[in-house]
């Protein structure tokens, strides 16, 4: 090996991929902070169903009203996000040369 050959960092990563991988992992975050609601609402009216179905279960209080356009930033802020670390993570892996 040659002296003047490029060194890789320890475990091949490098702070650029750690970053991307930030990246991605905040919109992961984002997108179950914005998928939280409806989801919470459609368990809500699982557990009631089946409490209808079985007549043992109590129904649950309905939760807030959804605010749909949150949803969607939130949903559309999280591709971003994923795009980003995915687009920043694949340039750093690119072939040099």
């Amino acid at each position: 090996m040659s002296s003047m050959a490029p060194r890789r960092p320890a475990f091949g990563l490098s702070i650029g991929s750690i970053l991307a991988s930030f990246i991605i992992i905040g919109g992961v975050q984002v997108l179950i902070a914005g998928l939280r609601a409806p989801l919470s609402i459609g368990a809500v009216d699982l557990v009631n169903w089946i409490g209808k179905v079985t007549h043992t279960l109590t129904p649950l209080r309905a939760a807030a009203p959804i605010h749909w356009s949150g949803v969607f930033e939130d949903v559309v802020l999280s591709a971003i996000f994923v795009a980003t670390g995915l687009a920043i993570g694949s340039w750093l892996r690119r072939d040099p040369r």
